[in-house]
């Protein structure tokens, strides 16, 4: 889900993302998430959250994965991956599903997801 959502979450996923978000690391802001983090992966095979960084997310119409802060329920250990654009980084699909109806561009990436299916 794109980061504006986190407020719209369900109480429980809520609950598990600000404890997260509350954890104390290095490159984040004040509220523990990555400072440039735009999506949040709610991982469902295993209690883990990432904050993903896509830069560009509202202009590019299939933004390369730069950087990802990955964090683990159980024990909240910490790990980090930056992608190299020079290597191939994974590229962001159907981004009309991670924002919700009111999002200011989801309109636009909708028309997007539509015209790929296509």
């Amino acid at each position: 889900m794109h980061i504006s959502e986190i407020e719209a979450l369900d109480p429980l996923l809520h609950l598990y993302e600000g404890c997260v978000s509350r954890t104390n690391t290095l490159r984040v802001s004040r509220s523990g998430r990555p400072q440039e983090a735009n999506v949040v992966k709610f991982h469902c095979r295993k209690p883990k959250i990432s904050y993903l960084v896509y830069p560009d997310f509202d202009a590019d119409p299939h933004p390369a994965l730069c950087t990802s802060m990955q964090v683990d329920l159980r024990n909240f250990h910490i790990s980090y991956r930056d992608y190299d654009p020079e290597d191939n980084s994974p590229v962001l699909h159907q981004k009309d599903l991670l924002v919700m109806s009111d999002y200011l561009l989801q309109e636009k990436f909708t028309k997007l997801t539509r015209q790929e299916e296509d």
